[in-house]
């Protein structure tokens, strides 16, 4: 979009431009939307919900002796088994206790 113009503006020159490249793509330029119904979805398990918070891990780092006499990263990263348990961590702010 160039110049001054309203959002509306904006998004109808996006979506000629999606039919353009759909066209070029070998599509047939209908780029409407196709919403899945209710019935279609996947019916994906609900995600657990944690009834404590568990604080952050700490992340292990490299003790003050050898940061003087070498190039090491400061972090070292989280252990196989400490990463697992802090991806599974509740991140879940929205639900109510």
């Amino acid at each position: 979009m160039s110049g001054p113009a309203s959002v509306v503006d904006a998004i109808a020159h996006g979506r000629r431009a999606a039919e353009s490249i759909d066209t070029y793509l070998g599509g047939d330029g209908n780029i409407s939307e196709k919403l899945a119904s209710p019935d279609t979805l996947l019916g994906l398990p609900p995600l657990p919900v944690e009834t404590g918070a568990r604080p952050r891990l700490e992340i292990p780092v490299v003790k003050s002796n050898g940061r003087r006499t070498g190039f090491l990263p400061l972090e070292r990263g989280y252990s196989r088994k400490a990463a697992v348990a802090e991806a599974s961590r509740c991140l879940r702010c929205d639900v109510c206790k």
